[in-house]
């Protein structure tokens, strides 16, 4: 009897484990390319918006930067 081998169960976890990581890294892969898109997202709305914003608040705060953070 040698120990070298891989048997059918020893086949059989390898690969639930590597279907488990590959599923693993496709939702990591996913969570971040929607973390990045709701950052550029977000970026592009404070660019469209600040300026009408600001305007707002033109009695209210006298300072331009400030108005626009």
């Amino acid at each position: 009897q040698t120990m070298g081998a891989l048997n059918q169960l020893d086949t059989a976890i390898l690969i639930v484990i590597a279907i488990s990581v590959a599923f693993g890294l496709w939702r990591g892969f996913v969570k971040e390319v929607l973390s990045l898109l709701s950052w550029i997202a977000a970026l592009l709305a404070a660019r469209v918006y600040s300026e009408p914003f600001a305007g707002l608040f033109v009695n209210t705060i006298e300072s331009e930067s400030i108005r626009y953070v």
